[in-house]
């Protein structure tokens, strides 16, 4: 079997070093993919446990403050951009001596006005979706006034 290259480059092959070749690639796509699936599923089961240890006494999920800059030439264009973290978002209201949230505010009461999503989940490596880990150093220091609380809600 004769191949020409996009170099105009003209080598021979016989059928079985053909199939040999694209065995070999379809092999390392399946490797590939199984590392993805592992990388993807890794995160997942570090956030699960990470946001698992956050105690706050309501239901809330994570969720993200879109910024102005997220939609420039230098961002990924969805109103995100490097510095994006993930933001407790309180689902019920939450009263406690001086700390006062509504539903559908941050923990640490980020910005004002309603620019964020409803809730923020990720995929893992089979597709399933879940709640990324939260990475606000505020909404986490808030947080740790209840590390010794036995109740939690989480949506």
């Amino acid at each position: 079997m004769v191949h020409i290259t996009a170099l105009d480059f003209i080598y021979f092959s016989t059928e079985k070093e053909i199939e040999e070749e694209q065995k070999k690639i379809k092999e390392m796509r399946e490797k590939e993919e199984r590392e993805r699936r592992d990388i993807l599923n890794r995160r997942r089961d570090e956030a699960e446990k990470f946001n698992a240890s956050i105690k706050v006494p309501v239901k809330w999920t994570a969720a993200i403050k879109l910024v102005k800059g997220g939609l420039l030439e230098n961002s990924w264009g969805d109103g995100r951009n490097k510095r994006t973290v993930q933001h407790i978002l309180i689902q019920e209201d939450l009263k406690e001596g001086r700390l006062k949230r509504s539903a559908g505010e941050f923990l640490c009461k980020a910005g004002s006005g309603r620019l964020w999503d409803d809730e923020e989940k990720w995929w893992d490596g089979e597709g399933q979706t879940y709640t990324p880990k939260i990475t606000c150093k505020t909404c986490l220091k808030i947080a740790k006034r209840w590390e010794s609380a036995p109740k939690v809600r989480r949506a």
